[in-house]
């Protein structure tokens, strides 16, 4: 009786021992992860495409992340989010992204082009797949987004945080800064931090003199034309003598494309200012 106790005993230690060192994930404190904490601060452009917008500018996106069927993969999103910035070298723009739908990782590693490798990342004892192809990275840490570009591992890590409610770290983003660009379902938004960037992409002939704090811009397709975006903005000054400077830069370009300028404060307003489709999808940024 004696030597059954003592292997009963045994068992249990051994047990409780094996159960002591057996980790399991933190049960998870969100149905879903707001894209703008899992992407960085360093962009200095940062847009949210949502599909209802323009089916065609979301395949071209797709098609140039390295994707062989777009148009599945389309089916499946709801909104892509993504920004740039300038590489650490300082020779060439990095993209960094979050798309987000209803989209089985199935599907995403189905579609992707034979010559894309795949690493395993090991976080909080969760093992994610990354994905990479000529510098470009991409993962699925859920059904619900995808993750692409720079930095993907520090996402994925985010991603982690934020879903366990691991960290305490407030975010990087202004409410008002997020909500605008969360709160679009049928234009293309966008924040810039300087319009020079704007304008060296839709007036290159001003090149980068015309400066300015903070912008926030929609674009939608024109009712009227079907080849044109039209856009309106709102720029923000620091000082009323930049933006008088940058009104009087952009009065006549503005005006040979169908918008209009007004001013309240130090705030600059482009109401509906024409871009060629063709323009948008040619940028090399997609």
């Amino acid at each position: 009786m004696q030597k059954l106790k003592a292997i009963l005993i045994s068992i249990i230690c051994i047990f409780l021992v094996l159960l002591s060192g057996c980790r399991s994930l933190p049960e998870s404190k969100k149905n879903s992860v707001n894209p703008f904490d899992v992407m960085d601060s360093r962009g200095f452009i940062y847009f949210s495409v949502p599909k209802n917008c323009d089916p065609e500018l979301y395949n071209r996106i797709l098609e140039n992340s390295g994707f062989s069927n777009p148009k599945q993969i389309s089916k499946n999103i709801d909104k892509i989010f993504f920004n740039f910035s300038q590489s650490k070298t300082g020779d060439f723009l990095e993209v960094q992204g979050v798309i987000q739908g209803n989209i089985p990782s199935s599907i995403i590693e189905k579609n992707l082009e034979k010559n894309w490798a795949r690493e395993d990342l090991i976080y909080q004892n969760k093992k994610y797949k990354i994905f990479h192809n000529n510098g470009f990275e991409l993962s699925v840490p859920s059904n619900k987004m995808v993750l692409f570009g720079r930095d993907n591992s520090s996402m994925l890590k985010n991603y982690h945080d934020c879903l366990y409610g691991l960290s305490e770290k407030e975010s990087d983003f202004d409410y008002n800064f997020t909500s605008f660009l969360m709160e679009s379902d049928d234009e293309i938004r966008f924040t810039c931090c300087d319009i020079s960037y704007i304008v060296a992409l839709f007036m290159p002939e001003l090149g980068r003199i015309v400066k300015s704090d903070f912008i926030m811009a929609s674009v939608k397709p024109d009712l009227y034309n079907k080849n044109f975006y039209i856009m309106d903005a709102k720029i923000s000054f620091s000082k009323e003598y930049y933006m008088k400077a940058a009104k009087a830069i952009l009065h006549n370009i503005v005006y040979e494309n169908g918008g209009t300028i007004r001013t309240e404060g130090t705030d600059l307003f482009v109401d509906g200012f024409a871009i060629k489709k063709e323009l948008i999808y040619s940028l090399r940024l997609l």
